[in-house]
């Protein structure tokens, strides 16, 4: 819903939509039918061996509504509704083909090549050396999370997850997951405390119920599999819905940077500290979901807000 901000990485969007920008260090490609990126794409080509694109749209029918600014190589075939610009070497090359159509101006430190039924509406400017190097990826600085804290969370009320009466496989009969819509009406805004539940952590199933938040939950696990979650509020107030795993894995106080161990077992695929949202993740809006964890993040076809 937002922007992609990427201080050391690259991406790839296959019938995708990002409403915000992106800009990443490496590069981005796009295939696929009917990707949209509503505002920019800046790509700084870090790593990206010469003659290899570093912005690619390749889908045929998706479109970039902002412009593109790129350090190296940009290959066209999709509609860039803004101004593409490549401050790179003359050895350089923005190609418009296949379909591709720029509606603004190409400004290129090295070659334009329009091939086929490609398209510039605007201006084409070849070799030109003034260009502005582009900027780096500002990333906002990791932020320590631990648990437990030095101090308790002011206005939320601790709960343990009950591991001996109720599973930390949630599916359609849970009665701890069942009673949290209840338990934020009368007590307020929550933390789940769910550590031991051990390596595995929480595994939200595909048969889950809905949960209906009165107030704030934060969920703390070592672990979280999200098959599906479909969250509602009861009121127009903004609620917000945590999954965090909190960076204390080898953390002595707080060095601003994720410093866990994430172990492998017991899937490699998805380690210890793993938060995975897979199929189906309904998130209404009026809720603010936030995912936290030192290690890695995977998602894949989810509505996830926030």
């Amino acid at each position: 819903d937002g922007s992609v901000l990427l201080g050391n990485g690259f991406i790839k969007l296959d019938r995708c939509d990002v409403n915000g920008a992106i800009h990443v260090s490496k590069y981005v490609d796009i295939s696929g039918i009917g990707t949209v990126v509503k505002k920019d794409i800046i790509a700084l080509g870090q790593g990206v061996a010469a003659g290899s694109d570093v912005v690619r749209l390749a889908g045929g029918i998706g479109e970039v509504r902002g412009s593109i600014y790129s350090a190296g190589d940009i290959r066209i075939d999709d509609l860039v509704q803004g101004s593409v610009s490549l401050p790179g070497t003359a050895a350089n090359s923005v190609a418009v083909g296949n379909g591709g159509r720029v509606q603004g101006s190409v400004v290129s430190s090295g070659t334009v090549v329009v091939t086929g039924s490609g398209a510039i509406d605007g201006t084409t400017t070849r070799n030109f050396t003034g260009l502005a190097p582009l900027p780096a990826p500002r990333v906002p600085d990791w932020t320590d999370i631990g648990y437990p804290r030095p101090s308790a969370w002011s206005g939320y009320t601790v709960i343990p997850w009950p591991t001996t009466t109720s599973s930390c496989n949630i599916g359609t009969s849970n009665a701890f997951w069942d009673s949290l819509a209840t338990r934020s009406a009368t007590v307020g805004n929550i933390v789940v405390d769910a550590r031991a539940c051990g390596a595995a952590g929480l595994d939200f199933q595909n048969n889950i119920r809905n949960i209906e938040l009165s107030a704030n939950i934060t969920f703390i696990a070592w672990k979280f599999n999200v098959d599906k979650l479909v969250a509602t509020t009861n009121s127009a107030v903004t609620r917000y819905l945590w999954f965090m795993v909190p960076d204390n894995y080898n953390d002595v106080g707080t060095d601003g940077k994720p410093t866990p161990t994430c172990p492998a077992t017991p899937n490699p695929s998805t380690p210890v500290g793993t938060v995975l949202l897979t199929n189906e993740a309904n998130i209404a809006g009026t809720i603010a979901a936030m995912a936290y964890t030192p290690c890695k993040i995977i998602s894949n076809r989810n509505f996830w807000r926030g």
